[in-house]
């Protein structure tokens, strides 16, 4: 079982990972910044809105991208439930491997056949929430578990909650 953004017992050569140069991106629109390695992965063209951010790795075999919403009505765990139910709504065989709920963050990792999904969310304010959701093929020759974990370590919001 591979947790993206803990990756708990995956073995990794942290020499080699601490001389990778890694890219800050940090969008002042939604209040957070995350780090990338800039050999595997670049950003895909901006879309018309700051409200979303998406990566993608050279080969194409993997993504991440940031949503920044507004919570509105909703409870982070309302969230959670939500990106949970969207994971096994698109495909059936989709198997949710883990949700977990903290005072201003919650994750969702999912697998099926093939592929890798997580969510990992941030609540800047109390009004928004921004949700780094990454995927990847796990036939692909790279070790994107390694990555989304160096990603995710460093996904954070750069605002004070108010």
């Amino acid at each position: 079982l591979i947790n993206l953004f803990v990756v708990s017992g995956l073995s990794r050569n942290v020499a080699t990972e601490n001389r990778v140069q890694y890219t800050t991106y940090t969008n002042q629109h939604g209040g957070y910044s995350v780090c990338f390695n800039s050999a595997v992965f670049s950003r895909e063209v901006a879309p018309e809105s700051n409200n979303i951010q998406a990566f993608v790795s050279r080969d194409g075999r993997a993504r991440f991208s940031i949503y920044t919403s507004k919570l509105g009505n909703w409870s982070l765990a309302q969230l959670m439930d939500q990106d949970a139910e969207a994971y096994t709504q698109s495909t059936p065989d989709t198997i949710i491997t883990g949700k977990g709920l903290g005072s201003y963050t919650y994750n969702v990792e999912a697998t099926r056949i093939g592929e890798k999904f997580a969510t990992l969310a941030i609540m800047d304010n109390q009004l928004t929430v921004n949700r780094l959701t990454a995927e990847f093929d796990t036939k692909a020759p790279s070790d994107y578990a390694v990555q989304f974990h160096r990603i995710g370590s460093c996904f954070e919001k750069t605002r004070e909650r108010k």
